[in-house]
């Protein structure tokens, strides 16, 4: 009688699904080479057993499996090589793929419309380990206005900074 109980209780083990960690997030897309990004928009990380996924907003998908023996080495759905890189610190992941890199950033604080008690909107301190307002003019504009700004300390002293250009537009530095 104990043995069954032992089958049964091991079947349960068993048979219960791998689980997956995931979280929505803000990708900002950039051409590779670039460092204007393209686009900035809402986004699902996931991963589980060493295989990543990222869903973007508009229906694009990336399925990231591990390739070779070097950490942060993938290939996607299509059997291209991705590269992981660090470089953002807690802030978020990048991902180098031959055409793109995805820059995965764990706050979603970017994408929020402006808030006009919060001059730096979107960027808050919650988000940022500092905000400030940039003097910045447009393509082709002769006067100034101010541009928001965000600052993330990365690593090795180095700093990675958004400004939200007067077409309301991202610009990572």
């Amino acid at each position: 009688m104990k043995h069954r109980y032992w089958v049964i209780a091991a079947a349960v083990i068993y048979s219960t699904p791998a689980m997956a960690d995931s979280t929505e997030a803000r990708c900002d897309i950039y051409p590779a080479g670039s460092d204007k990004v393209e686009k900035m928009l809402p986004c699902t990380f996931s991963q589980r057993q060493g295989f990543i996924s990222i869903a973007r907003n508009d229906d694009i998908r990336y399925e990231l499996s591990p390739s070779g023996d070097a950490v942060g080495n993938f290939k996607d759905q299509q059997g291209r090589i991705v590269y992981r890189q660090s470089g953002l610190g807690d802030q978020g992941l990048i991902f180098r793929f031959p055409d793109i890199s995805v820059f995965v950033y764990w706050s979603t604080a970017g994408l929020e419309p402006s808030d006009k008690d919060n001059p730096t909107a979107p960027f808050v301190t919650k988000d940022y380990d500092a905000t400030t307002l940039l003097r910045c003019r447009g393509s082709g504009q002769t006067d100034f206005g101010t541009c928001a700004a965000g600052i993330l300390r990365m690593e090795d002293g180095q700093a990675s900074v958004v400004v939200l250009s007067p077409k309301g537009q991202a610009i990572h530095d």
